[in-house]
This record gives structure tokens, C-alpha cells and sequence, in this order.
């Protein structure tokens, strides 16, 4: 369709287009008259109304403006009410008043969690004086401070000299009776530089030093050995919640791991460090399983001090409770699948001690037990052959079996019995300076020391085992306690002379890291506590039966056990002055508490030299604290409170690993029950009485079944005489008689039961 009257014009781009023309804007009449108006402002209210005006508002519905005027509003000044704001200032919304007032309360409790962990960290003179600030009023924020500035200040004024030293008990000196030329260990390093003060270095160790100067690693002798940390990239990246269902906290559970390694794995390690923290990283479950993983977890709490009243065996909330129990239900499964691993022998040991250190080894006993039935079935003892021992698995069952056998081997030594494991296992123990990878290496760096440690864990496991193979061979193997009747002095002397010979030998070829002048650590320490110790035992034992029988023998004997009592006494104030007692150590108890009886019983026999054969055991207590005095015809005043000394100090470091474990606290309550009352009270002037008061430890007295021997000091002694559960209940320290308490009867394991091989 065309649309006509319409002419059509082509469009060009060479022509501009012509735009519509503009509307002519109009005016409003006031602009006419006044062209800069005033601007109307809106109208300014509060971005927060007071709590009066809000509630107003609210209950009458009306819309109410506050001026937000401070610090009162209009309205309230003429109702001549309070007026309260929930803002800051003015300008503040009640949005951002919430957010800060959230951030308040998340700071104020961030503080007091911090002053809790310090409350419970810290030693009982400083928590007594935050608790003293807390008591006067003072602001939470302030203490928290407070603590900080102390501890910079201190860090601060120690960097110049970073040396420390602990102070003996009652006497602060070393005993005249140990400083003696035939003492080695007071010319030790770590005595040296635990003597030494101010800058000053000992002229030996300087002249041991390097070429320029400069002293052979001081960090492990100047420093207290938990002041170190484990440097190992594996327990960083290890997620122990993947193998246990009590906890998730994984940086927790890595600390428990690490103090761990650091502390007590040397001395009783179960399994290979390294092929257990490769597979736990890996998942893998080769040398890891979530049996073994829940029972080194329950070991290390019970020696975490990060942990508070780690010694309530009892309560289901303490971890080493949960644990433990988690570590028992796994092994109920993995027994009724009947299915043979190295894993669950190696975590046998660990529940094993578990029970140990709860006083009630008896029920632990079943499990190690089994472990050794286990390892004899899948032939865990026998060599392997030299070509599958360069295997990983080869490698991992040879330590196992060793493992194994030491601590069956301390066992029976701790115990008086036959031990279950009584021949040395055939896989041969690699040289540690050719093949330490086979033992695995523990590295240390202390504070403002760069440098890195070796524990000499190698040469430790090697000498240790040894030390076991000696007392195997030479005396538990023949001196078996149902073999006593047939017992005379002369195979007494016999055996007797064939381990002290043996003993000898091996103390004389000890590497150049655990010699007398270089020992410093505490699994070093003890390893040497424990060899005086055995030679002890087999001095007091000829002793008792070979006076009659060899008389010329008998003055050797005497002699070897003195100087063995002195060098054990030494190594214990050597070990208190670097390290000091607070920190768990598995075996330091044992240690304490032989020393102690000792110290007893020459209180009690103060003219001993000529009547040793009938001193093997402390005389009751002495009702009479003026006997000692008037009876006495050699001992002095000074040698007395000097052997009290040693005595307050043994009781000091049991009651300090009793905060631990619970055996502990039982065997400081048979230590205190055979002091004097004199004694009684001047111990409680240095530990305190508080827990003889408290009722939940005196309410667990009566259940405790242990087998350790405290008051045994000779291989003569009858251990059913000094077992602890005994002691405690022939003393009267397990509470009212007429509470019935938990009865277990432990059957001893007989020769038959032993691993034959």
C-alpha cells in the first residue's frame, strides 16, 4: 500500500541529521524572585534511642524520637528518669554496639583461659601468686600482663646465662661422704657445669672443646633436658584422630607424642620411632594400628604436663582413663579375630605399664603375657636371615623381639621372678656408628642453641639390651625364685661373682656417649642408676648368705656395695640438680625409692659395718626420735641430718612423679610410713601434708595391686614379704578396714610359661 501526498527524499550520510528543537524550560516563580532558596534539611535523628524511648515507643506505639542526647536524653531529663544507652557513642549503631560488645566478651574470655593454662602450668609458688592478684581484685587483663612482662623480663635477663641448677632439700650442699677422688661422676660434664657459676667454664671442658675455643655442645649440659623439644618432621604432619575415636584435638594429641619421644620412649621403647610415625603419617598400617596408637596415647598422658591430676586412674574424664580403655577394647577385638601382629605385641607393654603406674600391675600382667605367646607362635625370637633382615618388616620384627625381651627382662629383675622371655633373641643388634637407621635417631634443639642434639639413642637401646642379656644369662636364669630352697652360700657367691665379672665388663666397654663423664640425659642417668642398683642387690645377697660360707669374700662385697651406694646417691643428685624430678620418668621412681630404704635402714642400723648380713630389710618405725641419738656411738648429729637430707630428697622426687601416677603417691605413703616422727614432720615442711588429707587418695589406697618391691634391696629378700599391695595393707594405709575393696589374686607365671627357645 502507497502512501500518497508523502515525498520520499533518499538519506545521504553525507548530510547531518537535523534534531528536534528543545523545549523551553520553565521556571518556577520563586527561583524568579530568589535564585540562591535556603535548602530544606531532613530532618536529623539519632542512629540509637536510649532504653527509655525505645520502650516507650514500643508500648504505646507511637513513634517517639530520641535527640540521643548524652549522657541524657531530652525526654528523660524532663521525667527526670534515668537514661541508659546499650551504644558507645552517639554515632554508634545498635548493630555495631553488639559486635563490639561480642569482641569483649570473646577477649575477656581468651584471657582468663590463658590465665587458667597458667594457673595450671605453672609451679605452685607463682600460681599462688596469681591466685594472691586474683584475690585482691585485680583486672584479669592487668594479671595476664602482669605474667607476660615477668616472663619477658626473665627470658630477657637469663639470655646472658642460660644455666640453671634445682637446690637440694634440707641441705643445700652435696654430701661430704660422695665427694670422694674414686667418685667418677662428680667429674662429669653436667656436674661441672652444674657446679660452675657466673661466665666461668670449666678448664676440662674448654681444653674438650674445638680448636677455636669454643666449648663441645653445652645445650644438654647447661640446660634442664625438658627444656628441649623433639625436632622430627613427622610429628608435625601425624593425625592421630584418624586412629582414635577419644579425641580430635591433633595439636594436643602431637604435643603428648612429642613429650613422649622425649621423655620415656628411650628407656622402654616398644617399637621403632621411625617406621611408627612414617605409617601413622602414610596411614598405613603396617608398624601403625589404632590399638597401638590409643596405647601410647594413654602412656603419654599419664606423662603430659599439659594434663592436670593425671594420677586419677578412677575418673572416666582424664584422658589416660579414656585411653586406656579404648586401647582395651581394641584389644578384645583384635584377640577374638585371632589375627598375629607386631602392633599388638608392641602396645602389650605399653597397657602393661599402664596398670603399672596405676598400681595395678597385676591386672596388666595378663596382657604381656599373651604377647609373649604370640611372638613364640609367629617365631618372633628367631633369626630371620641376614638377607631378610635388610627389610623393612625384618627390621621392625627384630626390634620388636628385643623390645620384648628387655622389658620382660626389667620385669622380672623389678620383681624377684622368673621372666617369661629368659634367652636373649637370636636377631644380632646392628653396630649403632655402621647402622643406626636400624634403631632410629631422636634429635633435640634447646633454647638460643641452633644447633642440634643427638640423644645417642642407638648406643643407649644397644647397651641396655646387653645390660638385660647379662642378668638373663648370669643370675635371673639360675637364681629362680622357686629354686631358693636349693639355694647354699657357696652357688650364691658362685653366681654372684659371674655377674659382678660380667657387669664389669660391660660397664668398662660402654661407648664414649654413656660413660661416667659424659652422661647428661635422663634415660643416660638411669641406665647408670640401674646398673649400681643390680650390683646392689647381688652385694647384699652375698651379704645375707655368704658370711659364714666365704668370710675373706665378704669385706670385697662390702666394699663394692658402699661404693655402688654412693655413686647411685651421686647419679640421683646429679639427675636432680640439671633435670629436677617434676617430669615423668618411668623408672626414677624405682630409683627413689631403693635409695630411700636404704637411707632407712642405715638411720635405723647407724653402726651397719658390723651388722650387715641382718640389715637387709628398714626397722619399723621409730616411736623414739631420741634413740637414734642416745644409741648411736659413731654417727654425729651432721652425718645424720646429712643422711636425712638424702632422705627428704628421695621422698621429694617421688612425691613430685606421684602428680603423675598413682604407684607413686603409694609408695611415698610406705617410704613416710617408716620415718620417724621427727622425720615424719620435717618432710611435710618440704612437700607439704596435703595429700595425706585428701580423701580421694586415701580412698584408692585400699585397691592398690602391685607387685612393685620398694623396701627389697637384695636378691636374698622373699618378694612376697615386700610387695607393695602388701606393705600398703600391713601398714594400715588403705583406709577404713571395713570398706571392702577390690580383690585380684595374681597367679605367678611359671617356668613352663616361659619362652623356650
Amino acid at each position: 500500500m502507497q502512501n500518497q501526498g508523502v515525498a520520499h527524499v533518499p538519506i545521504t550520510t553525507s548530510r547531518r541529521r537535523i534534531l528536534p528543537a528543545a523545549r523551553p524550560q520553565t521556571v518556577h516563580p520563586r527561583l524568579l524572585s530568589n535564585p540562591n532558596p535556603p535548602l530544606h534539611r531532613r530532618k536529623s535523628y539519632s542512629t540509637a534511642a536510649c532504653q527509655t524511648c525505645r520502650k516507650r515507643k514500643v508500648k504505646v506505639r507511637r513513634c517517639f524520637k530520641c535527640n540521643a542526647a548524652r549522657p541524657t536524653c531530652s525526654y528523660c531529663l524532663s521525667a527526670a528518669i534515668s537514661c541508659v544507652y546499650t551504644t558507645r557513642s552517639a554515632n554508634e549503631t545498635r548493630s555495631q554496639a553488639l559486635k563490639r560488645k561480642l569482641s569483649e566478651v570473646e577477649d575477656r574470655e581468651t584471657t582468663l583461659q590463658q590465665i587458667f593454662e597458667h594457673l595450671r602450668d605453672r609451679p605452685e609458688t607463682e600460681s599462688n601468686e596469681i591466685v594472691k592478684r586474683i584475690k585482691d581484685g585485680s583486672d584479669p587483663a592487668c594479671i595476664l600482663r602482669h605474667i607476660r612482662e615477668g616472663d619477658l623480663l626473665l627470658q630477657l635477663a637469663l639470655v646472658p646465662e642460660t644455666r640453671y641448677r634445682f637446690v637440694f632439700p634440707y641441705i643445700e650442699e652435696m654430701r661430704a661422704s660422695l665427694v670422694r677422688p674414686d667418685n667418677p661422676y662428680l667429674g662429669s660434664w653436667v656436674y661441672e657445669w652444674t657446679k660452675s657459676s657466673g661466665s666461668s667454664v670449666p678448664q676440662k671442658l674448654i681444653l674438650a672443646g674445638q680448636s677455636n675455643g669454643n666449648v663441645e655442645p653445652q645445650g644438654p649440659y647447661s640446660k634442664p633436658y625438658h627444656a628441649a623439644e623433639v625436632v622430627d618432621p613427622l610429628l608435625g604432619t601425624v593425625k592421630p584422630s584418624e586412629w582414635t575415636t577419644v579425641s580430635s584435638d591433633d595439636a594436643l594429641m602431637r604435643k603428648m607424642l612429642a613429650n613422649y619421644f622425649l621423655g620415656n620412649y628411650e628407656w622402654l621403647a616398644p617399637f621403632q620411632k621411625d617406621y611408627f610415625l612414617e605409617d601413622m603419617a602414610a596411614g598405613r598400617d603396617g608398624c601403625c594400628s589404632s590399638l597401638l596408637v590409643n596405647s601410647v596415647l594413654a602412656f603419654a598422658s599419664i606423662a603430659y604436663s599439659g594434663l592436670s591430676r593425671r594420677y586419677e586412674y578412677w575418673n572416666p574424664r582424664n584422658l589416660s582413663y579414656q585411653f586406656l580403655a579404648e586401647a582395651k577394647r581394641i584389644w578384645e577385638v583384635e584377640i577374638t579375630s585371632g589375627r598375629t601382629r607386631i602392633t599388638t605385641i608392641q602396645a602389650s607393654i605399653l597397657i602393661h605399664l599402664g596398670h603399672h603406674f596405676n598400681a595395678m600391675d597385676v591386672l596388666g600382667a595378663p596382657y604381656t603375657q599373651k604377647a609373649v605367646d604370640m611372638a613364640q607362635r609367629i617365631g618372633l625370637f628367631r633369626s630371620q636371615g641376614v638377607i631378610q633382615q635388610e627389610t623393612r618388616r625384618s627390621r621392625a620384627r627384630g626390634f620388636t623381639a628385643w623390645a620384648l625381651f628387655n622389658f620382660h627382662s626389667l620385669l622380672a629383675y623389678a620383681h624377684l621372678e622368673p621372666s617369661l622371655v629368659n634367652i636373649a633373641p637370636a636377631v644380632p643388634l646392628p653396630d649403632p656408628s655402621t647402622d643406626p637407621d636400624w634403631y632410629g635417631q631422636i634429635w633435640l634443639r634447646y633454647p638460643l642453641d641452633a644447633k642440634l642434639h643427638t640423644t645417642h639413642f642407638p648406643y643407649l637401646f644397644r647397651a641396655q639390651s646387653e645390660l638385660r642379656v647379662i642378668l638373663a644369662d648370669n643370675w635371673m636364669q639360675r637364681y629362680r625364685v622357686d629354686q631358693k630352697e636349693d639355694w647354699t652360700p657357696t652357688t650364691t657367691l658362685q653366681a654372684a661373682s659371674d655377674c659382678l665379672v660380667s657387669m664389669r665388663q660391660w660397664y668398662g666397654n660402654l661407648p664414649e656417649p654413656l660413660t661416667a663423664g659424659r652422661i647428661t640425659f635422663p634415660s643416660h642417668l638411669i641406665m647408670h642408676m640401674n646398673y649400681h642398683n643390680v650390683i646392689i642387690n647381688l652385694a647384699h645377697a652375698v651379704c645375707v648368705t655368704g658370711e659364714a660360707q666365704a668370710p675373706e669374700n665378704l669385706e670385697f662385697y662390702i666394699q663394692v656395695r658402699d661404693a655402688s651406694e654412693r655413686h647411685l646417691e651421686t647419679l640421683v643428685r646429679l639427675y636432680y640438680l640439671r633435670h629436677g624430678f617434676k617430669h615423668f620418668d618411668c623408672y626414677l621412681s624405682h630409683c627413689l625409692v631403693q635409695l630411700g630404704f636404704m637411707v632407712l635402714m642405715r638411720l635405723s642400723s647407724p653402726t651397719r659395718t658390723n651388722d650387715l648380713p641382718q640389715a637387709t630389710t628398714p626397722s619399723p618405725p621409730r616411736n623414739n626420735p631420741s634413740t637414734t641419738n642416745t644409741e648411736d656411738k659413731t654417727t654425729t648429729t651432721t652425718e645424720i641430718n646429712t643422711l636425712r637430707s638424702t632422705l627428704f630428697l628421695a621422698a621429694k622426687g617421688i612425691h613430685e612423679q606421684g602428680q603423675s601416677y598413682f604407684v607413686g603417691k603409694a609408695l611415698l605413703r610406705t617410704l613416710k610410713a617408716k620415718m620417724s616422727p621427727v622425720e615424719q614432720q620435717l618432710l611435710a615442711q618440704i612437700i607439704g601434708d596435703a595429700e595425706d588429707r585428701d580423701p580421694r587418695v586415701v580412698a584408692q589406697m585400699r585397691h592398690v595391686r602391685s607387685r612393685v618391691l620398694p623396701s627389697a634391696l637384695s636378691f636374698a629378700d622373699d618378694p612376697e614379704v615386700h610387695q607393695l599391695g602388701r606393705l600398703v595393707e600391713e601398714l594400715g594405709l588403705g583406709g577404713d578396714d571395713g570398706e571392702e575393696g577390690i580383690h585380684v589374686e595374681y597367679k605367678k607365671p611359671s617356668l613352663s610359661a616361659s619362652v623356650s627357645l
